[in-house]
């Protein structure tokens, strides 16, 4: 999901500078929010009322289905990355607002990194993900955002 991200996030000041700020966020709004709302207010609970025709042993629900139901079965599910695009794009625009646009200097004279710059960089990475998952264990939800699971 990383890499997919981190394409998205490539194509993204492009995109922003062709289309301006309303545009850019209006069109992520139709391709993204739209689908986001239809999944988690129409589509979540319909699949989800299938749980309540299972076995409670599988399920652990013994009440059958109402409509007081219906709250619970509102979410984003496997969508969440088309949540998480939609918070990106917005921090974005966020950004590009108080910062400005500024240019960069052409790549053609940078100089690439040192064998010591990268294997800093892993050690910094690495640290920093033993500490995330001392704070977050794998399997556990943040703001409805899933982490790594394990098997």
């Amino acid at each position: 999901m990383g890499l997919f991200f981190l394409i998205s996030g490539y194509f993204m000041p492009g995109s922003l500078n062709r289309k301006g700020r309303g545009t850019f966020m209006k069109d992520r709004l139709l391709r993204l929010g739209i689908p986001l709302l239809v999944f988690m207010f129409v589509l979540n609970p319909i699949a989800c009322i299938g749980l309540y025709q299972m076995p409670a042993s599988w399920t652990e629900i013994t009440t059958p289905f109402t409509w007081q139901d219906y709250p619970k079965m509102i979410g984003a599910g496997p969508l969440w990355f088309v949540e998480m695009l939609l918070i990106f794009d917005f921090g974005y625009l966020v950004w590009r607002r108080f910062t400005g646009y500024r240019t960069t200097p052409p790549l053609n004279n940078s100089v690439p990194p040192s064998y010591g710059t990268i294997g800093a960089f892993i050690l910094v990475l690495a640290k920093a993900s033993y500490l995330l998952r001392i704070v977050i264990p794998m399997g556990k939800f943040v703001l409805g955002f899933p982490t790594l699971r394990n098997g």
